[in-house]
């Protein structure tokens, strides 16, 4: 009788054992366009499938919510396989699990930190998490192999990395009112991102070289004569204006920040170069006025060394340093 009562419990707490065991659900995801990024309002549109596999009582694709979506209203997402009155229906797979695919289009959002800008390099992220089962009863799991890319898929201006999975346990600081139970804080969550970064070649066309041709032509008044002030202030006063109008086209597309980006210092830099630039030229035209002509070109070659390397070589340790 005790043999019996003994092996009443132990098939008890085997039976308790597995049913603390949490379902596991697969999630794959194929991203097909992203054919927003928007640096300015830290958002992006993408057009993606996202699918889920399991095996168990508790149905994921009821309770899974994209968890950085800006716009719910506006998402659209359509199971692939439906009942007869178009209701989402999972497909049931020869070996008994359930499979279910959205297509799925909406805006989502993930901060972008600008912070070195030109040469910044940004996150495209897609995140799910289960908004009603804890860990407890269900956690995911990444397809690996079906999780990818579209070959077609490019966004302009940004050179694409892979898509990354990971999986996290989202914990919480609150029980959202729900006291019962000491796990309700915590929920599987999925990231998919993909890391996205500026082409180097082109944004050195296309704003480092512009600022570096207007300081050449800023230092080229340093090559005119001490006595012809004229010229020399209309030179760095028209790279004063065309650095101004640079900055402001450079800047347009990029939401405000509160701390100052690279090529916020290189413009910085730039200003004050162009403002000693313009006090060498009054000093030298100031001794040339008192006679002073060999005082006058000493100055000036001085100022045509230290000057450009002043700002070509802070220009490339603000670059290297950020």
């Amino acid at each position: 009788m005790r043999w019996i009562l003994v092996l009443a419990l132990l098939l008890g707490h085997s039976g308790l054992a597995t049913a603390a065991q949490p379902e596991v659900a697969t999630v794959g995801l194929y991203l097909a366009y992203v054919p927003e990024l928007d640096l300015k309002s830290n958002s992006y549109v993408a057009d993606f499938y996202l699918w889920f596999i399991w095996k168990g009582n508790i149905d994921p694709t009821q309770t899974f919510e994209f968890t950085n979506l800006i716009a719910p209203v506006e998402l659209s997402k359509v199971p692939a396989y439906t009942d007869a009155g178009g209701n989402a229906k999972p497909e049931i797979m020869p070996d008994g699990r359930s499979y279910q695919v959205y297509h799925v289009q909406g805006r989502f959002w993930h901060p972008f930190p600008t912070i070195n800008f030109p040469f910044d390099e940004q996150d495209v992220v897609l995140s799910i998490e289960d908004s009603k089962h804890t860990v407890s009863e269900v956690v995911y799991q990444i397809d690996l192999k079906g999780t990818t890319l579209s070959p077609a898929l490019s966004i302009p201006g940004w050179k694409l990395g892979k898509v990354v999975p990971v999986t996290t346990v989202k914990r919480f600081p609150t029980n959202f009112g729900y006291s019962t139970g000491s796990e309700l804080d915590q929920y599987s969550h999925v990231d998919f991102t993909v890391h996205v970064i500026r082409p180097r070649v082109g944004m050195f066309f296309k704003v480092v070289l512009p600022i570096s041709l207007i300081m050449l032509i800023t230092f080229g008044a340093l090559f005119c004569k001490p006595d012809d002030i004229d010229a020399r202030l209309c030179l760095t006063i028209t790279a004063l204006i065309s650095a101004v109008a640079l900055q402001y086209t450079t800047t347009t597309e990029l939401p405000p920040a509160g701390y100052l980006l690279l090529i916020d210092k290189i413009f910085l830099l730039s200003f004050a170069t162009i403002l000693f630039t313009t006090f060498v030229s009054i000093f030298s035209n100031r001794l040339a006025g008192e006679g002073n002509h060999s005082g006058a070109h000493r100055l000036d070659r001085w100022g045509l060394i230290v000057l450009p390397i002043g700002f070509f070589g802070g220009a490339l340790l603000f670059t290297f340093t950020s």
